[in-house]
């Protein structure tokens, strides 16, 4: 289930890791020259030094000489950071100082490169981000709880594998492509206070073929047969239980598909029903005046959940609207909106005009 985050750039992330966390991470170039030096002092030293993996990154060349003068055929290697897919890390033997001591390039296996190119540490920063969509995850095997988003403090609890929890935050690695900083991978996940869990033993319902996102409306039951009731966000485990047709109900989730957008609700706890056996009730507030366009004199028919005709009201009346209700025809992807004028009175919008209350 797990699967990679990779590069998230977008506007809204990056306006807020701009504004909130400023990364001034320390750069080896900032201290040297950005020009070939003509002398260059060798000391034999080792170390690590570290850049941002970002798809295809420019080759970084080498050189014969310390001088930076002599290219030669090769790069210098990618070099993956186990558990870092974002970042590459080069192990050099050798260094190169100007007059002033400034570290001007590194030695490696493929041969001199310019300092300017690496950071001398990790640069990866990091930052904890509330889950403004109130997700949920679902653990793949038992899953350790930390009380700490580096997750170096075991509590010494497990969660049970295929146990849903709902996310309040998530602690995520950014990364830095042209100037401009993003989430590369999420570390870890928040469920409540102190508790944090391995994003390799949780995948985010986002990252699934299904995931929740907040509705805040209800359904109702529009198939004649009702709505079958299931478990699991994929809608494949039939608890035995249907809704009855008319019904309504509280779905505080909506089920969304990556390709086909919603495709059904949740309705508290691991209770799920299709789409195609349930239509939207959102909140709406307006006043509703009868007016059936092709006989303006004529008044017309409030049905009940059912639909089935429980009176008349007359032209140009007007009412109170409370709800409105995005009606599924014969199970198909074609709507009917309605309008509800209090308790379980429903009329067609298009037999009227609505106006702000």
């Amino acid at each position: 289930m797990k699967k990679s985050m990779g590069l998230l750039f977008s506007a809204a992330v990056l306006g807020v890791s701009l504004a909130t966390i400023a990364p001034t991470a320390v750069h080896a170039a900032d201290a040297a020259p950005t020009a070939a030096v003509t002398k260059a002092t060798i000391a034999d030293k080792k170390g690590t030094v570290y850049r941002f993996a970002y798809g295809k990154a420019p080759a970084i060349a080498t050189y014969t000489d310390a001088a930076l003068t002599k290219k030669t055929d090769k790069a210098v290697a990618n070099t993956s950071v186990s558990g870092r897919t974002w970042l590459w890390e080069n192990a050099y033997d050798q260094v190169a100082t100007d007059d002033q001591g400034a570290v001007t390039a590194y030695h490696f296996a493929e041969g001199w490169a310019a300092a300017k190119e690496f950071y001398t540490e990790d640069p990866t920063q990091y930052k904890i981000y509330p889950e403004l969509n109130n997700g949920t995850v679902t653990s793949e095997k038992p899953a350790t709880v930390y009380a700490d988003p580096q997750l170096t403090k075991a509590t010494g609890k497990t969660l049970p594998a295929g146990s849903r929890w709902r996310i309040n935050a998530s602690y995520n690695a950014l990364t830095q492509i042209n100037g401009s900083w993003g989430i590369a991978d999420t570390v870890a996940y928040n469920l409540g206070g102190n508790q944090w869990v391995s994003n390799k033993e949780f995948t985010s319902d986002a990252g699934t073929a299904f995931y929740t996102s907040n509705n805040v409306g209800d359904v109702l039951v529009t198939n004649p047969n009702g709505a079958k009731l299931y478990s699991d966000l994929a809608r494949t485990k039939f608890t035995g239980r249907t809704l009855s047709f008319g019904s309504r109900w509280q779905a505080p989730d909506s089920i969304m598909s990556h390709s086909d957008g919603t495709v059904g609700w949740g309705l508290g706890g691991l209770q799920y029903v299709n789409k195609t056996d349930v239509s939207p009730v959102y909140r709406f507030d307006a006043v509703f005046t009868v007016r059936y366009k092709a006989h303006p004199t004529w008044g017309i028919a409030v049905y009940n959940s059912k639909l089935q005709v429980t009176k008349t009201i007359p032209a140009n009346s007007r009412w109170r609207v409370f709800k409105q209700l995005q009606r599924r025809v014969n199970g198909t992807n074609t709507t009917q909106e309605y309008y509800n004028i209090g308790g379980d009175q429903w009329v067609r919008s298009d037999y009227g005009t609505v106006a702000p209350k």
